[in-house]
């Protein structure tokens, strides 16, 4: 993958403050990968890796010196664990972010008004109308009407069924629809 050749964690471990330069560091890592399609097994696997392959390296450096090999070790370890967990979070962070995202732009353009001449707007109603997109139709709505300066609003959806207690639609301003 093209992008790991640009992890370098030297600068951010020898920085005055390591713990606050490896959270931008992760961060602007997550960043930069995420729109790329890494999935988070890919990086989690990829950090273990690289903690793998640095604590091979300190065995073979420290083989003879079992002492010093212990003590660097114990300051390794924890320190590879807290990049390997701070990066993991980041990532997941910022996927999270981008989830947001995408959920209130599907939100948004689930529930057009659409302005069908000057100061008249319709608001459709297609799927389920539950407690939050009830909400979030109600602030469109608003939007719409002052955005459009608007002074009848309509909510239409298909004609009652014999079995339904109330139309599917809310009529906003009067408790039934003119004729």
């Amino acid at each position: 993958m093209a992008i790991w050749p640009t992890i370098a964690l030297g600068p951010v471990l020898a920085s005055s403050r390591p713990a606050i330069a490896l959270q931008h560091y992760a961060r602007d890592l997550s960043e930069r990968i995420i729109p790329r399609g890494v999935e988070t097994h890919e990086v989690v696997g990829i950090v273990l890796l690289l903690r793998d392959v640095l604590a091979r390296s300190l065995f073979g450096k420290y083989q003879q010196d079992f002492s010093t090999l212990n003590r660097v070790l114990e300051g390794y370890e924890p320190a590879a664990n807290r990049i390997a967990n701070t990066v993991a979070v980041s990532f997941v962070d910022e996927r999270e972010r981008v989830i947001r995202q995408q959920q209130d732009a599907i939100r948004e353009l689930s529930t057009p008004v659409l302005p069908v001449r000057e100061r008249l707007l319709i608001l459709p109603i297609i799927g389920v109308l539950d407690t939050e997109r009830a909400r979030q139709l109600t602030e469109q709505l608003l939007a719409g009407i002052r955005r459009h300066r608007a002074k009848v609003s309509s909510s239409t959806s298909p004609a009652p069924r014999p079995w339904m207690r109330q139309p599917p639609s809310i009529w906003f301003g009067r408790s039934t629809p003119r004729v």
